[in-house]
């Protein structure tokens, strides 16, 4: 059983590639921190239901059926981790319900959550699936979703890459960067995007009173100043500032090139009170090339 004291990282797993993808990178996580792993397939009979028609009943040997399938995906999970991490603990889960808002009651007491980006039930074409957004959007916890083919183990030198805006999210943002970054062995790469709205448009010249170079000069001081405290906290993470003129989620996006990971705060300055997801972490949840952390305050 799980330890009732430490909070598991719980992956949605549903055995699809990008399922199998987090669960690996869910079990190197959890081998580092020390922490179990739930393994979560939700199973909808609902579904099941509309598809014979509205209000129609699904024959009890279907449904043990569905059951039996879902028990099966649960198993196979169950193989393929302890393959992987044979010293980690792992715990099965299968629920009946729906997908997003099980794993959404299950981050009460978890640690993080980790997804694919798009599991069996996403079309082909989309480039994130229903679940992953949803989650990514409503969760308490820091949910880090595998983009693509993407896993961290695949790039032995790639960086953490951190976003910083100076707003609560980008600073809580950045304590899981550098904690990742500090038990990977990786390096970090603090990353602040800045722009000039009213002249950042297409066709409209800076004139030559604004000193690009000043600006940016500041930029890296504030950034310089967030970074502190946590530079002294983990002496052994190596650390690069990046200051980029452009707008955030160009600049984010093209980072994930050369990132292991890439983590985001759930919203930033420019965002408007009742967004829980700002512009910038839902366009590299969309279309980042390597997994995505995004973290919430508190």
């Amino acid at each position: 059983m799980t330890s009732s004291i430490l909070r598991p990282i719980v992956v949605g797993y549903d055995g699809s590639p990008p399922a199998c993808r987090a669960l690996a990178w869910a079990l190197e996580e959890a081998r580092l921190r020390k922490l179990p792993v739930r393994l979560v397939h939700v199973y909808e009979p609902a579904m099941h239901s509309l598809a014979l028609g509205y209000g129609a009943m699904v024959p009890s040997a279907v449904l043990d059926g569905i059951h039996d399938k879902a028990r099966e995906v649960v198993e196979q999970g169950l193989v393929e981790a302890r393959a992987l991490a044979p010293d980690v603990e792992v715990e099965g889960h299968l629920v009946a319900g729906t997908a997003a808002s099980t794993l959404l009651g299950l981050s009460d007491d978890a640690t993080m959550l980790v997804l694919g980006s798009r599991g069996l039930g996403g079309f082909r074409g989309l480039l994130l699936g229903s679940v992953s957004h949803q989650v990514g959007v409503h969760a308490k916890v820091p949910v880090v979703v595998l983009r693509g083919d993407s896993a961290m183990p695949a790039m032995p030198g790639g960086p953490v890459v951190v976003g910083l805006d100076g707003s609560p999210a980008s600073l809580e943002a950045l304590g899981f960067a550098f904690d990742v970054a500090s038990r990977h062995g990786r390096p970090l790469v603090a990353l602040h995007a800045w722009e000039l709205p009213v002249y950042d448009a297409p066709g409209v010249t800076v004139p030559p009173s604004i000193a690009l170079e000043e600006i940016e000069d500041d930029e890296m001081r504030v950034t310089a100043e967030q970074l502190a405290g946590w530079c002294d906290k983990y002496p052994d993470v190596e650390v690069e500032q990046r200051i980029v003129h452009g707008p955030a989620e160009r600049v984010m996006v093209e980072a994930t090139s050369e990132a292991a990971l890439l983590v985001v705060g759930s919203r930033g300055r420019g965002g408007f009170t009742g967004l829980l997801l700002g512009s910038v972490g839902l366009a590299v949840l969309h279309h980042a090339h390597c997994p995505v952390a995004v973290v919430r305050p508190g």
